[in-house]
């Protein structure tokens, strides 16, 4: 019981992330300056290219379903609707995703660096040519791929019951996975020990990719949250990272000068 306890309390810790990330945005002018270039580029995106696409997916599905006689409002088709539905409904939070942060990637790892002087711990400052930066926004934009290709393998498995339980958990991993990528690549951690990391903290890391799935996927504003978790990302690893060795995570305050 008490396991499950710190389990629950380690989602939540993931859950509050973006919340203590927006408070700390709005306190630093720089971050909220560092924020207003991708959620420009990625309100555009959202606005021009895929919303429309997730209402033909919408339409489609309830198109296809009426077609086959199966009605809305029986009981077992309002079931498989609702199915469907949320697979959609994570589909459309994640297309939203790895688009918006490829697209802002450059933006999202300024945004990113500045942020980790605020965290509790502060993480060490990187020095960086400007070729090594060229190269950092390179390997970031690499692993975005990688999540995005991962996450649609999850999300086609997901039609075949009992998996479909460990595919949306994975790809709710993989959402945490691409925002961590920022403060970890430059510090030299690759994929593998990147993965590793997911599964050593792995709750903590569940709770925020399933926050910033459900802020991605509300229609016409979420193009706003992609700072959060960029800077929530960044918080969140520097605790987990922090007490790797230590007993229980807890949020950075937002009062870090």
């Amino acid at each position: 019981m008490n396991s499950f306890f710190n389990s629950f309390k380690d989602i939540g810790f993931g859950f509050t992330a973006p919340f203590h990330a927006a408070r700390l945005i709005m306190q630093k002018k720089s971050l909220i300056l560092l924020s207003l270039i991708p959620v420009i580029l990625t309100g555009a995106l959202y606005y021009y290219a895929l919303a429309g696409v997730q209402e033909w997916m919408q339409s489609f599905v309830t198109g296809t379903f009426s077609s086959w006689g199966i009605s809305p409002t029986g009981f077992f088709s309002s079931l498989v609707v609702w199915g469907i539905r949320f697979i959609l409904f994570i589909g459309a939070a994640l297309s939203f995703a790895y688009c918006a942060v490829a697209l802002s990637t450059p933006f999202n790892d300024f945004l990113a660096e500045k942020a980790e002087s605020y965290a509790l711990p502060p993480l060490g400052k990187i020095k960086m040519t400007f070729f090594g930066q060229i190269k950092l926004i390179w390997i970031d934009l690499v692993k975005t791929l990688c999540a995005a290709l991962i996450s649609l393998i999850a999300l086609l498995v997901s039609w075949v019951p009992i998996l479909n339980i460990f595919s949306i958990l994975l790809t709710f991993l993989m959402l945490t996975f691409q925002f961590l990528t920022y403060p970890q690549t430059r510090r030299g951690i690759g994929f593998q020990k990147s993965f590793i990391f997911l599964w050593k903290h792995f709750f903590p890391c569940l709770g925020f990719g399933m926050i910033m799935s459900g802020l991605f996927a509300v229609p016409f504003v979420s193009f706003l949250f992609l700072p959060l978790g960029v800077v929530g990302g960044t918080l969140l690893f520097a605790r987990l990272n922090n007490n790797a060795a230590k007993a229980k995570p807890s949020l950075p305050s937002s009062e870090a000068k």
